[in-house]
């Protein structure tokens, strides 16, 4: 399911590396002047940013060998860690406020069409997917409030689970039956105590 977005993400790399072939011999603000053109998410313009010609032809060799379902080297690259933080931090946000930034008349047809024709469960779950194939111990992790949380609180606590879980890609749900507060599962069990306070003690916890 998200092998046709990634493999956009490559497409619009290398159309821009084709315009802006001194790229990588360039300085740091120029770099940034050539990048602010490109709409890319800031996880893979950071990754342009940091990396050099022979590091990106490398990387990505491996990231085509894993679209084509090739097993991934066990010392993973910086452009496919790129592109995870991606689905982790920003595409998270865009699931938290999708009718939102459905209407912005700017954004790309290819990601439109993923949100519309796909459930959350859907999306959700192939990002998870994703993540396991890159990492195996990546942690299938669901919580749980009465009512729907705000996007605020929603990043706030991505950002809890981030410190301890690496690509950590929380899976919210309602359940009516919770009196208050929120339920955290970590592999189908409920989260230690000290954790779950963490994350019910955030500032101004509010639900929509």
């Amino acid at each position: 399911m998200l092998e046709n977005l990634i493999t956009y993400f490559v497409t619009e790399i290398l159309k821009f590396l084709e315009n802006n072939q001194n790229f990588f011999d360039l300085h740091e603000n120029q770099k940034k002047e050539k990048l602010s053109s490109l709409s890319l998410p800031k996880s893979i313009q950071n990754y342009l940013m940091q990396t050099d010609s022979d590091k990106f032809i490398k990387e990505l060799n491996a990231l085509v060998h894993f679209l084509k379902k090739e097993p991934l080297q066990k010392s993973h690259d910086c452009l496919i860690e790129a592109i995870c933080e991606y689905f982790i931090k920003e595409f998270a946000e865009i699931l938290d406020d999708q009718n939102e930034y459905l209407e912005n008349k700017n954004i790309n047809a290819l990601l439109i069409d993923f949100l519309v024709n796909n459930s959350y469960q859907e999306i959700t779950e192939a990002i998870d997917k994703f993540l396991r194939n890159i990492e195996p111990e990546t942690k299938y992790i669901v919580i749980q409030a009465p009512r729907k949380l705000n996007k605020e609180v929603k990043k706030e606590i991505r950002k809890i689970l981030l410190k301890k879980y690496k690509f950590a890609f929380p899976i919210f749900q309602v359940n009516s039956s919770l009196i208050g507060g929120i339920r955290i599962f970590i592999d189908g069990e409920t989260i230690d105590n000290s954790w779950a306070g963490k994350i019910n003690k955030i500032n101004n916890l509010k639900i929509k």
